[in-house]
């Protein structure tokens, strides 16, 4: 009884090992393991956190996952067609499509070449090579940008910072300013001493001198400030030169720097812009035109409009440049010499709204209204009777008749 007890226990076990071998041997037949192995094409470094991802038509779905730090990772497939593909930040992607065959065991290298270069750069300012700093800006950086108004395009300078248009006070130039100078400081002379020159004429500011500005409307208005920018339109801009020092002599009086601009000039097809954001719309449309039939006298014409709104609750917010310009450059071809005759025609006209939000109407009823109620919508805009009467006037009376007329009407 004991041995035959002991032969049915080794035949159940012969069985059982039997059976265990025959399962393995099929899951072995079935399977295919593969192991894949990623390192740098220079270095030959194993790349950790390969991102590996393995597909195969005979199975549903997609497998793969991450190498370790030996840059290895292992995957289980089924014979077939298969495609495995493999990405890294700063590597180039591989793809390769593979056929896997029964009983099968693959071991597969990869090598990854970095990718630190940029698929496309454009260079939208030339550092020039003078005594002095100087920056070329061209149409393409202006394409580029698509500017709103001259003041765009300073963002293109070192140090520059682009930023959203503020049409709702002035912009003015700052070039070799001192870092912590305040735009009221006594010695915030940057714009003012920056010269504008358009086609070898400098725009004139001197008449800002004459003037002494309003201490409440003094961000609105570019008295003792120099150019203004925004109302430059660049649509009619060739190139821009703007020069950050003390340029050649012949450019004249000047402390800061020189702002060279160059206009459009010769016969070309038809151009328009339109220009849409948040706060503005700008069009622009204009065009080169040969009245000679070779080049001898060619005109060109332009014209741009843009509808600032800042806030779409107060017109007083609100900037409208409407800018037209007419160019025409004759030439004479001689025997004595060549005689060329520029001439152009420009205009910048600007409206900004810089009175006080708050206005009293000027009859009495009005008035009276202010002092009981307290809040009452004057004209275009509405505010409380405390600080109408200081802050209010609007230039044809002053504080004391506004004063006496509140008495009479009591």
């Amino acid at each position: 009884m004991i041995l035959k007890s002991i032969h049915k226990v080794f035949f159940f076990r012969v069985l059982s090992a039997t059976i265990v071998s025959v399962g393995f041997g099929l899951h072995v037949s079935a399977g295919v393991r593969l192991v894949v192995n990623v390192s740098d094409a220079v270095t030959k470094e194993p790349l950790e956190f390969t991102a590996v991802t393995f597909s195969q038509l005979s199975a549903d779905g997609v497998s793969g996952g991450h190498t370790d730090a030996d840059g290895s990772i292992t995957l289980a497939a089924h014979p077939g067609q298969a495609v495995i593909e493999l990405s890294l930040v700063g590597y180039k992607p591989q793809r390769r499509s593979l056929s896997l065959k029964e009983r099968d065991s693959l071991t597969l290298k990869f090598r990854l070449e970095p990718s630190n270069s940029l698929s496309e750069v454009v260079v939208t300012a030339r550092e020039g090579y003078n005594a002095t700093s100087a920056s070329l800006i061209d149409t393409t950086a202006m394409r580029h940008l698509q500017t709103s108004s001259f003041t765009d395009l300073i963002g293109l300078l070192p140090g520059g910072v682009t930023k959203d248009p503020e049409m709702n006070t002035v912009n003015r130039i700052d070039l070799r300013t001192a870092t912590g100078v305040s735009p009221g400081d006594d010695y915030a002379t940057s714009a003012l001493g920056t010269a504008f020159v358009v086609d070898g004429v400098r725009m004139n500011t001197d008449a800002d001198m004459q003037t002494t500005p309003d201490a409440n409307r003094s961000a609105r208005i570019s008295t003792g400030k120099g150019v203004d920018m925004r109302s430059l339109s660049t649509d009619d801009i060739e190139s821009v030169e703007i020069v950050r020092g003390i340029p050649s002599v012949e450019y004249g009086e000047l402390t800061s720097g020189l702002v060279n601009i160059r206009r459009k000039s010769g016969a070309g097809r038809l151009e328009a812009r339109f220009k849409a954001d948040t706060q503005s719309q700008l069009f622009y449309v204009g065009k080169g035109f040969d009245l000679s039939g070779d080049d001898s006298w060619v005109v060109n014409a332009g014209v741009d409009y843009l509808d600032s709104k800042i806030d779409p609750r107060d017109r007083r917010e609100n900037f409208k440049r409407v800018t037209g310009s007419l160019r025409s450059v004759k030439r004479w071809n001689g025997p004595p010499a060549r005689v060329t005759w520029n001439s152009s025609l420009s205009y910048s006209g600007a409206e900004t709204r810089t009175s006080s939000p708050l206005r009293i109407p000027r009859d009495s009823e009005s008035l009276c209204h202010v002092r009981l109620k307290g809040l009452y919508p004057c004209g275009e805009g509405a505010g409380y009777a405390g600080g109408i009467v200081s802050a209010a006037i609007d230039g044809e009376r002053s504080a004391a008749a506004v004063a006496d007329e509140l008495r009479r009407t009591e």
